[in-house]
């Protein structure tokens, strides 16, 4: 299919004018909050009006605004931009230099020269998410000396590439890597002096952090974790450990199967609720009953209109980690499609691409949702043909329904009319109203719902209004229309048909029982420290079962030793709630880079090479093969550049170790000898499933279908392959494939959820269909009164998710960890911008700087997640680490601990007077989603 089909005209001759959608009421003059009328431009209301002047040599910029006014002087030309109530006159000179040609060429030369002993190769460095980008490396002496993201084999010296891409090339994905904004500092990442390079054992008290350690020979601390494991499985039985993402999927699987020890999670902790709304691993649960589906990102040309609900592609996961994808929403705006922002902060997004922002409290989408839907059926602005031939109808009436207060939801029957919502949201019902009638007229409106909203309170419910919505207006499954909930980048046919090595052990799973899941992702701290009043009788099985995520019927875990290759200390909610449940424990073991957190709680700490130091297997369950940023998709071997430093080990070997010592090693790696030949056993394997390859693959980078050898891939080794238009769900509406549900339409009402006992479930009750209910964590929650503020918690751009969170050269460089607060609420409190301030609730208190902004909602705090938890003598985090306060609930599936009721206040170095210096850490009892 291709960009024009179904469309009257292709992207090559798009040239849709940028009309307004600025229609509805001061959404950018006014945040519409309840009780304080202010949004961007509010701290002004809150200053007196003065003139600051500042003399520097450079440009002139003089703006004229109602509130403060900024001179600053010097010389050069002037250019004078005029709009309603503001002037700005700005100097446009370059900079005076006096170097002349002669010098400049000596310096070029001198740099030139100093390279001139580098060797070039190129690699991948994998991302989270299983995401890796290929990158291109200067090394010498074995130092990374520079490191380029991409492969210049595409678009080379070339600034601007869709000056020279044509719509097919659009289509098919065909640019340059953009690279991560951490990448450009890996060479520091893997040559940093504070590596962890030496097996270390612990000496301190378990669990306290800050730990003491004392180096060890690997033998010495293999064959200690070997014995610990074989004497706790034959003191606890089954289900006593876990092994946590990433150290190797396979060894976790492996030892379920093999040895049937493993607890067993189940879920995702970032897309749980998006999964459970389109029923990828509970289909009778799901609105489609299918797996997320996955559209083509160059569909948005086809598009009149682009809603961010929640959704930052500039800076979270999809900036983040898929960072090209920016790229196609910049081309969107500079092709004039117009685009809304839902978001509580104003985001990089809403500030660079974005028409209009709407400002909206935290875990309050599905109300506004619910009251878009209100106006879309009171002025007949549904698509009622599609409804009709694609949705199943007595769900839809059910839903229809309960919005128009016909039947009652959790909090009765109430008509959910824009004024019923601002009350809970704080968007303007005309602003709802408004936005309501934009959005029917402008399909097609591609519609994409953020990570962020599936992680707050009733995070699956949101998941499916946002689906109902596109429904309800004809907009999934034709182009330039969205899935809200699909993941879109470029779909290609080549990763999915490589195999795996030889050595990978997943074929030998098969020959043993999986243990059953036995807990929600990340609820192992419950499953810990409930266990004892599980078994004492002081709690029941239901009340154990439904906070940990178990279904009735299944034993239960019994968890005392933990494998891991992550940061757990940090990447989970409620820090301290793991701290606890660490000391409970027999033994932690954690496999690092960096003295992480984590690494400072553990028993063990085993050394890991990185990425661009191991053997292509170097990454959780990627094994040889790893998709690019899923822009450049196609397939990239991590080949080893560096030789690894100190003993740093490959995870495959450290498995294999670890295996060798509790059970027939033969069993979990075939191909596995001895030691000595480990680099030569890996090498050939991964060149045996290489040479297995035999697809033949369109590449755009002039490989065509034959692939080079075995030694020439490793000098350059990626395949590229062209993606293709997919438009989720395209043929269910094009040529009338049923959907697969029951009904062969899109079901809005779960008849599984209506008829079955979900208290017995390991997700827990939820409703049929989405309702509200009132947000724990939320406004309306007791505990507002003395929490008053809501916090969030968001990916940033600086590091690595939370492996390198306390050891980025970005931050403290280009990124400034800081918590964001609204003018109204620092002024309330006697913040200015850079105080330190300390944030608390009832799980903990964190530190950090105050970032006083107008572009926060009032009400509403901000933390950017990843950076790592540094507790003081008081037991405080000084490090910033927001998940010291996040709650640790979840869903159905999914999390809802990215927003959470706190105070904050200036920190003066003491705990608030508020709170106890030993903090409260929940353990409560009540699971799955109250909805």
């Amino acid at each position: 299919m291709k960009l024009s089909d179904s469309k009257d005209e292709g992207i090559v001759n798009r040239n849709l004018s940028r009309r307004s959608v600025l229609k509805w009421s001061g959404a950018l003059a006014a945040a519409g909050i309840v009780g304080i009328g202010l949004g961007v431009g509010g701290d002004l209301l809150l200053r007196p009006s003065v003139t600051k002047t500042t003399t520097a040599t450079g440009p002139t910029t003089t703006s004229t605004v109602t509130g403060p006014t900024t001179t600053s002087t010097a010389t050069g030309p002037k250019t004078t931009v005029t709009s309603p109530g503001t002037t700005v006159t700005t100097t446009v000179a370059p900079p005076p230099t006096t170097i002349s040609p002669a010098q400049m060429n000596s310096i070029i030369q001198q740099l030139i020269a100093a390279h001139a002993n580098d060797t070039v190769v190129y690699s991948g460095i994998p991302h989270v998410e299983n995401v890796v980008e290929p990158v291109k490396l200067y090394i010498n002496n074995n130092v990374i000396q520079s490191i380029v993201p991409g492969d210049d084999a595409i678009h080379p010296n070339i600034p601007r590439e869709d000056s020279v891409m044509s719509p097919d090339d659009l289509m098919a994905g065909h640019l340059q890597s953009r690279g991560m904004a951490n990448i450009y500092t890996f060479g520091n990442f893997i040559q940093s002096p504070v590596r962890v390079l030496y097996p270390m054992q612990r000496v301190s008290a378990r669990g306290e952090p800050n730990g003491q350690f004392v180096r060890v020979t690997w033998e010495q601390a293999l064959d200690t974790i070997g014995n610990e494991y074989l004497q706790l499985q034959n003191q606890y039985g089954a289900y006593f450990h876990q092994t946590g993402f990433p150290l190797l999927y396979n060894m976790g699987n492996f030892l379920e199967g093999y040895f049937a020890s493993q607890a067993g999670p189940w879920g995702n902790v970032s897309l749980g609720s998006h999964h459970f709304a389109s029923g990828q691993w509970y289909p009778v649960v799901g609105v489609y009953g299918a797996d997320v589906q996955y559209g083509n990102i160059a569909d948005i040309f086809n598009s009149n209109l682009i809603v961010y609900w929640g959704h930052d592609p500039t800076t979270g996961n999809w900036g983040g980690y898929y960072p090209s994808l920016p790229f196609y929403y910049r081309l969107a705006k500079e092709k004039g499609i117009p685009s809304i922002s839902i978001d509580p902060v104003h985001t990089m997004t809403a500030n660079n691409l974005c028409d209009q922002w709407i400002p909206i409290r935290p875990g309050t989408d599905l109300a506004m949702m619910i009251a878009v839907a209100y106006v879309l059926f009171t002025e007949n602005l549904y698509d009622a043909d599609y409804v009709s031939k694609f949705v199943e109808p007595t769900g839809f009436a059910n839903w229809q329904n309960y919005v128009l207060g016909n039947t009652a939801g959790p909090d009765g029957a109430i008509a959910r009319t824009p004024e019923w919502a601002e009350a809970i949201c704080g968007v303007p019902a005309d602003t709802i109203k408004n936005f309501a009638e934009v959005y029917a007229a402008s399909k097609p409106v591609f519609l994409q719902l953020g990570w962020g909203p599936g992680r707050e309170f009733q995070g699956d419910m949101v998941a499916r209004a946002a689906i109902y919505l596109q429904a309800m207006t004809g907009n999934i499954g034709i182009p330039g229309g969205a899935d809200p909930i699909a993941q879109y980048w470029f779909n290609s046919p080549v990763t999915s048909d490589y195999p795996l090595p030889a050595y990978g052990s997943t074929p030998n799973f098969t020959t043993y029982p999986s243990s059953p899941p036995l807990m929600k992702d990340f609820k192992i701290w419950d499953a810990i420290l409930l266990r004892d009043q599980y078994q004492s009788g002081e709690i029941t099985q239901d009340q154990y079962y439904q906070t940990i995520g178990n279904a009735a019927g299944n034993p239960a875990p019994n968890v005392h030793m933990l494998l891991w290759m992550t940061n757990i200390a940090n990447i989970y909610p409620n820090v301290n709630k793991a701290i606890q449940a660490i000391k409970a424990v027999d033994m932690l073991v954690v496999v690092a880079y960096f003295n992480t957190p984590s690494a400072q709680l553990a028993d063990f700490i085993l050394p890991q090479t990185v990425y661009l130091e191991a053997m292509g297997s170097s990454y959780a369950s990627l094994e040889i093969t790893s998709p690019f940023d899923p822009m450049e998709h196609g397939v990239i071997y991590n080949n080893r550049v560096l030789t690894p430093q100190g003993e740093a080990m490959d995870y495959q070997w450290i498995a294999t170790q670890i295996v060798k010592r509790i059970g027939n090693v033969s069993n979990f790696m075939p191909n596995y000898t001895t030691d000595a030949a480990w680099d030569s056993m890996m090498d050939a394997c991964d060149e045996a499933g290489y040479n297995a390859y035999s697809v033949s693959v369109k590449s755009s980078n002039g490989i065509g279908g034959t692939l080079p050898n075995w030694e020439t891939f490793k000098q350059r080794p990626y395949i590229y392959a062209d993606g293709y238009a997919q438009v989720p769900w395209f043929d269910q509406i094009k040529n009338g494939t049923p959907f697969p549900t029951a009904s062969g339409k899109m079901e809005f009402y779960s008849n599984y959820a209506a008829t079955t006992d979900l208290t017995q479930t390991q997700f827990g009750p939820f409703l049929p269909m989405a309702m509200y209910d009132v947000q724990p964590q939320g406004l309306f929650d007791p505990q507002a009164s003395q929490y008053p503020l809501e916090l969030i918690s968001v990916h940033t751009r600086q590091s690595n998710h939370v492996e390198d969170g306390g050891n980025s050269d970005l931050l403290g460089e280009v990124y400034v960890h800081r918590l964001w607060i609204n003018p109204a609420d620092a002024a309330q409190r006697g913040i200015m911008d850079n105080d330190p301030v300390i944030v608390y609730n009832d799980y903990g208190q964190v530190v950090e700087n105050a970032y006083v902004t107008s572009r926060i909602t009032p009400g509403v705090l901000m933390s950017r997640h990843g950076v790592w938890y540094s507790p003081n003598s008081q037991g405080i985090d000084t490090g910033g680490e927001v998940n010291v306060v996040t709650v640790d609930g979840f869903n159905a599936d999914g999390q809802e601990g990215h927003n959470m009721l706190v105070q904050v206040e200036k920190f003066n170095g003491s705990p608030p007077a508020s709170v106890s210096t030993t903090t409260t850490t929940s353990t409560t009892t009540t699971g799955g989603s109250s909805s």
